[in-house]
């Protein structure tokens, strides 16, 4: 292991041109300024052409001596023809390239302006050709006005805007040209303009600047959408490739960089922050200068963290990990794009001299460095490297003393770590233990068979001698043990008055996986010391006490959890009865609707919750019942909320969730969720018992059943019972009574008087029925809480 750690280094040499020009070089340019990077590049395609032009020439050499030969003057002529079309080709395409940018600069005197007019009144109204491929957004138009306002002082406004408007017009029919060659035509443009500036102003280099950054601004507002990542580049797969490596390292830290910021300080924090936010704010402006503008204040807000958490003067080599870390953390959208667009369409003299070409630089080579990082870079080995790529480990840094500490926060994080991996292997042991008891259990088990074995086998050899007393002595022996196991492990007894209750006292029922939820263990018996037995459907858990906690669950662990006491006595273990379960569902997907967990009754108003793993600022959720959409709303707040219930309104709900990231939309759906609507007071039944123990012979047992789902404390029940409309006795708060064998037709009335609530039941015969049937009363559909049925004169005789 190495003793000390050792930073990103690059010297500001390395940052300059390597034509030895002194000025900064760019890696998309193979380390060569924007001025040495044309002349390179005009002196390749001069080479180019003139090798076209000495390959033509011999073809065209050795095609006239071949036809000569056969004195094939007519064919030797048609054939020499093309080759002299393709030289007169060659010269045109050569000479054209050379004139392609200096026309715009000719004034026309065809259509002179009116006197009377402005001089910027036959640019600002285009000819109906023009019109098609102008831009019409409001950006476009807003810089149009803002440069016709700034040139308008100028003596020679009009002509510049006149070229400036002409050459982004030709521009919209270059389409289908490649990157580079789009980039040359912008940057002769700006150099053979920038020269006439310099000529007309008379070497006012600041006057020339101001106007070409306003050039550039006219141009590039108009041309953004037609130059910036264009389909015959691989922008956007660099992009995609630089986004996918940059989330591939989030486990890098800001020790291993070695960046010394620490971002407990709140001013650094803010600093951090900021940066962070130019650095990506870069993608949504539409000029080269505004774009270097945004990482001019990101490389400023990085200076001030580093000068305040140092307390010295930042330095070259603390900036440039700095700004790397600040990239990794940020993971800027369209990067790629965003830097060749700079590279390509910025103005020259920007990107080789001063403060912006300087940090333009550093931020290529910071992603350069980014594409080529390694184990080496970060004092890995290889192995190790390649399991924090792979997400199967994550970095544990010793903490550093001396020189060698990079932050003063690895202390908290060195405390994270070894508590997580105390926990780890606080885990591993019981896992081991309850291995070793399970085993200790059957190997218990298969001991007590064999002891039962051995004694059955000496209990038949004993019957085999005749001494009489050798007999009884073995029959002794034989009772004694056989009663032995019921002295030394009483039988277990349940205790039913005794309940146990599991409730969730953190988390909820139905949970992402990886999240976590707690679940306690209630005895109604505070008198005496109960230990807690834990049991996931019949799978009996480890010893856990009074609380269960299911930490950063996985979908295995889905399932009915439900608990029971137990205690010692001397008449052995006594076991209170078993909680009712507690169902747990774990999910392994992206989306949860999460419903009450309790069961709703008519006429309450429920709020159900679509959650999404790693929340998302979402812009819609749906609603689905049954697979059916029944709610849709726009915004971030995932809750609906369904107001007066009925039971129609139980089934199988679901939800969909959608947002978007980095302009792509994503939308998952959560999986089926059962939402229950009982009635508060359900219709009773009657049933009729005429054979029983305690039911005398000319008696018989009438019983209202029903279900009663009022909260707790749930007002009293008042039960009455009918024969042919008759009511037969008072009120009762037993839902059953003992009656007369007599024919007729029974029903049974339930009424809950603090509730106002009434049910009745339907008719049912018995014995020989001769008077006419009862009709059932009717019962409002909805049965709400504070409205009982109506008052008529239909109603049966006793009905209140």
């Amino acid at each position: 292991m190495m003793s000390q750690r050792r930073g990103i280094h690059l010297d500001q040499s390395e940052l300059l041109c390597t034509k030895g020009c002194g000025f900064y070089g760019n890696t998309a340019w193979q380390g060569l300024c924007s001025k040495c990077w044309r002349e390179e590049n005009q002196r390749e395609r001069q080479k180019q052409i003139q090798e076209d032009q000495a390959l033509a020439e011999r073809l065209q050499r050795e095609e006239e001596e071949a036809y000569a030969s056969r004195h094939q003057k007519a064919q030797s002529q048609s054939t020499i023809t093309p080759f002299s079309k393709f030289e007169e080709r060659k010269t045109k395409e050569k000479s054209s390239k050379v004139h392609t940018v200096t026309k715009f600069f000719t004034p026309s005197s065809k259509t002179p302006p009116k006197k009377d007019a402005s001089p910027f009144d036959a640019q600002a109204s285009p000819s109906p050709s023009s019109s098609a491929s102008r831009h019409s957004s409001v950006d476009s138009d807003h810089a149009t006005r803002e440069f016709i306002d700034f040139l308008k002082p100028l003596k020679s406004g009009r002509e510049i805007f006149k070229q400036c408007r002409a050459f982004t017009e030709s521009m919209v029919y270059k389409r289908d040209m490649g990157s580079d060659e789009l980039a040359e035509c912008v940057q002769d443009f700006y150099q053979n303009l920038s020269d006439r500036l310099h000529t007309q102003f008379k070497g006012s280099s600041d006057h020339v600047e101001s106007v070409m950054d306003e050039v550039e601004k006219y141009m590039m507002t108009r041309l953004y959408k037609e130059v910036f990542c264009p389909e015959t580049t691989d922008d956007e797969k660099k992009d995609l490739a630089i986004q996918k490596r940059i989330r591939a390292l989030h486990w890098v830290t800001i020790e291993m960089l070695c960046v010394p910021v620490d971002e407990e300080i709140p001013e650094v924090s803010d600093s951090v922050v900021k940066a962070i936010t130019d650095v990506i704010e870069m993608d949504s402006k539409r000029v080269p200068k505004d774009k270097l503008g945004c990482i001019t204040r990101c490389s400023k807000h990085i200076f001030n963290a580093i000068k305040v958490s140092k307390k010295e003067a930042a330095s070259a080599d603390d900036f440039l990990p700095t700004l790397i870390y600040i990239v990794l953390k940020a993971n800027p959208p369209r990067l790629q794009s965003n830097i060749q667009y700079i590279t390509r369409f910025c103005n020259p003299s920007r990107l080789m001299t001063g403060e912006d070409g300087y940090y333009f630089t550093n931020l290529c080579c910071a992603v350069a460095f980014i594409e080529k990082l390694d184990g080496q870079s970060l004092n890995l080995s290889s192995e190790e490297f390649e399991l924090y790529m792979s997400g199967q480990a994550s970095p544990h840094w010793p903490q550093a003393t001396g020189a060698s500490s990079c932050s003063p926060g690895s202390a908290a994080l060195n405390q994270v770590h070894k508590r997580l991996d105390m926990l780890t292997g606080l885990g591993e042991r019981q896992e081991q233990v309850m291995e070793k008891a399970r085993q200790l259990e059957n190997d218990l088990i298969d001991w007590t068979d064999e002891v039962e074995q051995k004694e059955y086998k000496n209990f038949h050899q004993s019957l085999l001698p005749t001494n009489r007393a050798a007999k009884m002595n073995t029959v002794i022996s034989l009772l004694v043990l056989s009663t032995l196991p019921l002295l030394v492990v009483p039988q277990a007894t349940s205790v039913d008055s005794v309940k146990a209750v599991v409730e969730i006292v953190s988390g909820d029922p139905r949970i992402f996986s990886g999240e976590s939820v707690r679940l306690k263990c209630s005895i109604s018996d505070v008198r005496s010391t109960w230990d807690y037995l834990w049991f996931r459907g019949s799978e009996r858990l480890p010893p856990r006490g009074e609380h269960l906690l299911l930490w950063r669950t996985h979908i295995k662990q889905s399932g009915n959890y439900y608990c029971q006491g137990v205690r010692d006595s001397a008449v052995g273990d006594i076991h209170t009865s078993k909680s009712l379960p507690v169902e747990i569902n774990v999910d392994g997907g992206w989306a949860i609707l999460q419903v009450p967990p309790t069961l709703s009754l008519v006429g309450d108003t429920l709020v159900v919750t679509c959650r999404v793993r790693g929340t998302p600022q979402l812009h819609e959720v749906i609603l689905y019942k049954d697979g059916v959409e029944v709610r849709r709303q726009k915004g971030l707040h995932p809750h609906f909320s369904l107001t007066d219930v009925t039971v129609a309104d139980q089934g199988m709900y679901s939800c969909r969730a959608s947002w978007d990231i980095a302009r792509r939309t994503y939308s998952v759906i959560s999986a089926d969720t059962l939402l229950q609507v009982a009635e508060v007071l359900s219709e009773p039944v009657l049933e009729i018992v005429t054979v029983g123990d305690l039911i005398p012979a000319n008696m018989m047992r009438l019983t209202c059943r029903h279900q009663y789902n009022a909260p707790a404390p749930k007002p009293p029940v008042h039960y009455y019972f009918f024969r042919n409309n008759i009511k037969l006795g008072i009120a009762t708060s037993e839902n059953h009574d003992l009656v007369k064998r007599t024919p007729g037709q029974y029903t049974c009335k339930v009424r809950v008087p603090m509730l106002g609530l009434v049910r009745w039941s339907g008719p049912k015969s018995f014995g020989q029925v001769t008077e006419p049937q009862v009709k059932k009363p009717p019962v409002h559909p909805r049965d709400p809480w504070t409205r009982a049925l109506p008052i008529s004169g239909d109603m049966p005789e006793g009905f209140w």
